[in-house]
């Protein structure tokens, strides 16, 4: 018995995939990237301390994604906020004892006002004198997580516009 191997041809195009991916990477860049930077920077638009934002794109194995990150000097501010912080003691650094009030109201909050500024950011309560502070922590306001949910279906129609736009010259 005799077995032939023949290259098998056919006269169609072979798609073009390279196309499809250039054009979410472009869409990516294009359109997605900015609409997550905005819509963080428009949660410090009220800061006096307000950090940059910067957004880098991952490509690897099992996708395509987007990470966005606080920058510059006051980045560190972003993620006390936004992450919360562990309780603490605070000590005095220049003086003898720390003077502060103890109440405070938040002036951004992540879901009333939609990640924006809303009525407050003011100490209240008394004002008291120590030496040092056993500081409950803060709160998670989860800025980052409620900003990725509000926005999952536009840029969910951003990559599909690229991909019938990819398909087309596929």
């Amino acid at each position: 018995m005799r077995v032939v191997w023949r290259k098998f041809r056919t006269r169609q195009n072979f798609p073009n995939f390279a196309a499809l991916k250039q054009e979410v990477m472009a869409e990516m860049d294009r359109s997605v990237k900015p609409a997550l930077v905005h819509a963080h920077e428009r949660v410090v638009a009220d800061w006096r301390h307000k950090p940059e934002f910067k957004a880098r794109k991952v490509v690897n194995q099992r996708g395509v994604a987007v990470d966005i990150y606080p920058a510059g000097e006051y980045k560190m501010i972003w993620v006390y906020v936004d992450q919360g912080t562990e309780p603490h003691l605070i000590r005095p650094k220049r003086a003898r004892r720390l003077r502060f009030q103890t109440g405070y109201h938040p002036r951004t909050s992540a879901k009333p006002a939609r990640y924006g500024a809303s009525d407050g950011g003011k100490a209240t309560g008394p004002v008291v004198y120590a030496s040092v502070v056993h500081h409950p922590g803060t709160k998670a306001r989860n800025f980052t997580q409620t900003i990725a949910d509000d926005m999952r279906v536009d840029i969910k129609r951003m990559i599909e516009n690229a991909l019938r736009r990819g398909a087309r010259k596929v």
